[in-house]
């Protein structure tokens, strides 16, 4: 999709919805490939004005290049209705693989793919995991199959997503229309709420607002307190995750404890928080998770401390764990919030 060669195009992103279950409203000839998910399409050209080229390594394409871009999304009518950005990094230049990560912004939520996007003839389908989404897209599980042209300027993708991985679906929407609304993507009129509850589910309704200056000053007061800001907020960077996020409710100060319960926290939700306590077998158990963006925040944190990230967590080989002597305290420590203790550990560097 956006690979390093492709810095010839014109960025202009089509979105047209053909296949409405739940969520999405508008009739279609085409069938779903997979039974249980809802189809969309999406064409894409890229444009070489919107993209930034970092050649890391040797000169020319080698291993880690980066090529990262932003642009717009117009309706099926050319207007305006939000914008996509993404970046891919090379891990193999013989091969033309490279690890991408993308996100469509829509005016009803975003959709986010990642996965590694390998070399392909024109015309010919590849198929990367849908890991994410926000708004009338939370928790979307699937899978987009692309193809381009034999210009590598048009890219058309079926991005499937299974109809129960949505947290929020309640009524289909009614007014595509909306989704030509450009003025910040804020006129919200003619289609359903699907925001979280933050009654309900706090966790699932502050994941779901995605920049920092969505939230009240209040709202920004209370999260500083519980060391969340701008940076980190907006950051993929695990090692910005405050150690908060990692802390039983009994061990939080009593400020801190006021601040989560001013969010909607209360010792039972803020559990929803802390990383998972694995039953039964632990390596099986994290080795369960599929995709990095499937741990909790906190787990994340633990796992970067110990030498995990985004990158590696599905790379192949993975990082060498060290001996459970070798670790330092807070290593250690992270790995027994894991669930782990020194035997369990010890298998886990051997392998």
């Amino acid at each position: 999709m956006k690979r390093l060669w492709l810095v010839l195009a014109s960025i202009l992103i089509t979105v047209v919805l053909i296949a409405p279950v739940a969520v999405f409203a508008q009739d279609t000839e085409e069938d779903p490939v997979y039974e249980g998910m809802t189809s969309l399409t999406i064409i894409e050209n890229i444009s070489k004005e919107q993209q930034t080229e970092i050649d890391l390594g040797e000169k020319g394409a080698s291993q880690g290049d980066i090529i990262a871009y932003t642009g717009s999304l117009t309706d099926q009518n050319g207007e305006e209705s939000g914008i996509s950005s993404g970046f891919c990094i090379t891990t193999d230049p013989k091969t033309g693989l490279a690890e991408c990560v993308w996100t469509y912004h829509l005016a009803d939520g975003t959709i986010t793919v990642s996965g590694t996007e390998p070399d392909a003839e024109p015309n010919v389908d590849i198929h990367m995991p849908v890991v994410g989404g926000t708004g009338a897209y939370a928790g979307a599980r699937g899978i987009i199959h692309e193809q381009h042209n034999e210009e590598e300027t048009v890219f058309t993708a079926t991005v499937e997503i299974a109809t129960d991985s949505l947290l929020t679906a309640t009524a289909p929407l009614t007014d595509t229309e909306s989704m030509t609304d450009t003025e910040g993507m804020t006129d919200t009129e003619g289609m359903t709420d699907t925001t979280p509850s933050l009654e309900e589910n706090p966790e699932a309704y502050w994941n779901s607002i995605e920049h920092w200056a969505d939230l009240t000053k209040d709202e920004q007061a209370a999260w500083d307190v519980l060391g969340w800001n701008e940076t980190n907020w907006e950051s993929t960077d695990p090692s910005t995750i405050p150690a908060t996020d990692t802390t039983a409710w009994a061990d939080l100060t009593t400020e801190e404890q006021a601040a989560a319960t001013t969010l909607g926290y209360d010792e039972t939700k803020w559990a929803e928080v802390l990383p998972r306590v694995p039953e039964g077998d632990v390596d099986q158990f994290w080795n369960s998770i599929a995709t990095w963006d499937d741990l909790r925040y906190s787990e994340k944190r633990l796992w970067n401390i110990l030498g995990w990230n985004a990158e590696n967590w599905t790379a192949d080989p993975q990082p060498t764990a060290k001996p459970w002597a070798k670790l330092s305290d807070e290593e250690q420590a992270a790995a027994e919030q894991l669930g782990y203790d020194q035997k369990t550990w010890d298998v886990l560097a051997q392998q």
